[in-house]
């Protein structure tokens, strides 16, 4: 079965299929960048899916290595009601569980949009939102999975850093990709609680870290996440809740 025949077939068993309109790639530049260009003609629940990305990008956009054994995904939602500041949690949370759900892995979340397996990164969350005035107009919600080893393997600089879900190739991507829509159905529409997984599965918790705030970084040592999705840092000078930032470096 071909890419495109594999997630449409999977995404027709998923629950929450009649909320979701599912557009599927050979390739493409970027998900993100597609989807954003046609945002304000669209429905919430656009989905736009890509078998490889030629520019994937992650946070301050970074190159996310996209490679055939990737999911690439990106989703629109018009979120009036969910608080925007939770949504990338609870796309975490989505991502993590439908891995355990469909591999049996039990996997981590490294605040604020990392999902990390025996210390290395799996899959990320890029959310990227529109306003006008204070009113989110819309959020394009990008998703980056590693599934499988792709045949050239890892680039040389992310070897140490990055793995695959699964060292040879599985035809598990389309139902990897049904089962997060499901997860974000039930957290975004149905209500479905999320912020205690995101605390339990937290990566950071007890660890030493250095974040980085754009205008300055911040070292302490992580005492929990906090009902708002916060990281909560002993520093030296005191505890510090952070709502963004980037962990850029972590210590035992």
């Amino acid at each position: 079965m071909d890419y495109q025949n594999e997630v449409k077939s999977a995404i027709n068993g998923a629950k929450s299929k009649n909320f979701w309109r599912v557009e599927v790639f050979d390739s493409l530049p970027s998900t993100n960048d597609y989807l954003k260009k046609l945002a304000q003609e669209k429905s919430e629940g656009e989905v736009v899916v890509s078998r490889v990305q030629t520019r994937g990008r992650g946070r301050q956009n970074r190159v996310f290595s996209s490679l055939d054994g990737g999911l690439y995904v990106s989703l629109l939602l018009h979120p009036d009601t969910f608080p925007v500041n939770k949504i990338t949690a609870m796309t975490a949370v989505s991502v993590r569980d439908a891995i355990e759900e469909v591999f049996g892995l039990d996997c981590d979340i490294k605040w604020v949009n990392d999902i990390f397996l025996g210390g290395k990164k799996v899959a990320g969350i890029l959310a990227e939102s529109s306003f006008l005035c204070e009113s989110v107009k819309y959020v394009v919600l990008g998703i980056g999975v590693n599934v499988y080893t792709p045949k050239e393997g890892f680039p040389d600089e992310l070897n140490d850093i990055a793995r695959a879900l699964s060292d040879v190739k599985v035809e598990k991507r389309g139902e990897l990709l049904a089962k997060i829509l499901d997860n974000i159905y039930a957290h975004y529409v149905e209500g479905v609680e999320y912020v205690s997984k995101y605390r339990e599965k937290s990566y950071l918790v007890g660890k030493l870290v250095t974040v980085d705030l754009k205008s300055e970084r911040v070292e302490g040592i992580v005492l929990a996440v906090d009902d708002d999705c916060k990281l909560v840092l002993n520093t030296l000078t005191g505890v510090r809740k952070l709502f963004s930032g980037e962990v850029i470096k972590v210590r035992l």
